[in-house]
């Protein structure tokens, strides 16, 4: 199993937001680059903290919690994709296994059939949905 792997399953069995996983996804498009903040380390490496000129601790974006975070990873994890489908289940079968489910798919192949969109189909919140979509084009890119 691989480190995405691993962390879209964190992922897809998270309930609520998580912190933990906000720190992996910021890991993942190597947050804080393009701020100004820099990485916190400690002996046992980095912890997802950064801190400011000075010296304010911050966490990484909540983008478990946050549409607009989630959003914003999507944008800079997978530039030139674009969200499809971001939508609550309407039948109630569905929606004990998660209430909502989000597409993603490369810009300008929405229409096309060919093309398979990443896709989480159930998932507790629309900002866990986004987060497991973009894992699962990341994984399907990597294969």
């Amino acid at each position: 199993m691989t480190a995405l792997q691993a962390l879209l399953e964190h992922v897809e069995k998270a309930e609520a937001p998580d912190r933990v996983i906000d720190a992996a996804l910021g890991q993942l498009v190597r947050w804080p680059e393009g701020t100004d903040l820099v990485a916190a380390y400690d002996e046992n490496g980095f912890r997802g903290r950064a801190v400011d000129q000075v010296g304010h601790i911050y966490g990484p974006p909540i983008y478990t919690a946050s549409i607009d975070a989630a959003v914003a990873l999507v944008e800079k994890a997978l530039p030139g994709w674009m969200i499809i489908n971001l939508s609550e289940w309407e039948n109630e079968r569905q929606r004990k296994r998660g209430r909502w489910m989000a597409q993603l798919k490369p810009i300008g192949t929405q229409d096309d059939l060919r093309v398979k969109a990443a896709t989480c189909m159930h998932a507790p919140t629309p900002a866990l949905a986004l987060c497991a979509a973009l894992l699962n084009a990341l994984i399907a890119s990597d294969a």
